[in-house]
């Protein structure tokens, strides 16, 4: 992800973000066990003490919620509705993404494009601001969901040492 986002700070937009999200996600064995809720990896991140920080702000809402308002401090978010609402919509909205992909009962009917193409265009309608064309702000907010991103992979590795 930070190569994606580094090459291409257009990525920091809600749409294409969930998207490249949600394929790294569903890529990395350790993302997808941290994401799922996996027993073994849970367990293991518990044996230490300060792993429930760590977890707290790695969950899914957590992230969706501070990587939102990052979005929304920037210009390139939706205010129309609270922050917590947007965020819960958008966790629950990830979270059937990536059931449908990771759970054949829940696999949606057959569609013509990429699933990260429907789930981008998506969640762009939930969340992105129409006139949230400031270049600038794009990079500043890349520049802060790098660091976030960071942070949160640094303190995972860290607890998993």
């Amino acid at each position: 992800m930070d190569k994606a986002l580094t090459a291409d700070p257009q990525l920091a937009r809600a749409g294409r973000l969930c998207a490249l999200i949600l394929r790294t996600m569903l890529d990395l064995p350790l993302a997808r066990r941290l994401h799922s809720g996996d027993e073994d990896t849970l367990r293991l991140m518990a044996h230490h003490s300060t792993s429930g920080s760590v977890l707290a702000r790695a969950n899914p809402a957590a992230l969706c919620t501070e990587v939102l308002g990052i979005l929304r401090d920037h210009g390139l978010a939706r205010t129309d509705r609270p922050l917590n609402e947007q965020s819960y919509a958008l966790h629950a909205l990830m979270a059937g993404f990536v059931a449908a992909e990771t759970l054949a009962v829940f696999a949606g009917p057959p569609i013509d494009c990429s699933s990260d193409q429907v789930l981008g265009d998506t969640v762009g309608l939930l969340v992105d601001r129409a006139d949230g064309s400031d270049h600038q702000a794009v990079q500043a907010a890349a520049t802060q969901i790098l660091a976030v991103m960071s942070e949160v992979r640094e303190e995972i590795s860290t607890q998993l040492g």
